[in-house]
């Protein structure tokens, strides 16, 4: 759900991966999937999106910038990683 997921969607061809983009009805779009992943290093507007999904019962793997500020725990309410093979781990 990144801004410049464009250029994701050409790097990554995985069967069972989708780089979406931006979406105009997110609550929606929250329906069809299974997992919300928020690789976040810097920033804040995927937050939002993060609460959304949490919210709608999608389970989301985001790192400690991407749970800044809001009241989740490891392994609770989503999975926090920022170690790549540990946040890679968390997705399957």
């Amino acid at each position: 759900l990144s801004i410049g997921s464009e250029k994701y969607k050409k790097e990554i061809d995985l069967p069972n991966v989708k780089v979406i983009g931006s979406l105009k009805r997110l609550q929606e779009a929250l329906t069809y999937y299974k997992l919300l992943v928020c690789p976040l290093t810097y920033g804040a507007g995927v937050k939002g999106k993060i609460g959304s999904a949490i919210v709608a019962g999608v389970p989301v793997v985001t790192t400690s910038i991407g749970a800044e500020g809001l009241p989740l725990t490891d392994g609770e309410e989503c999975f926090i990683s920022d170690s790549p093979e540990e946040f890679a781990e968390k997705c399957n």
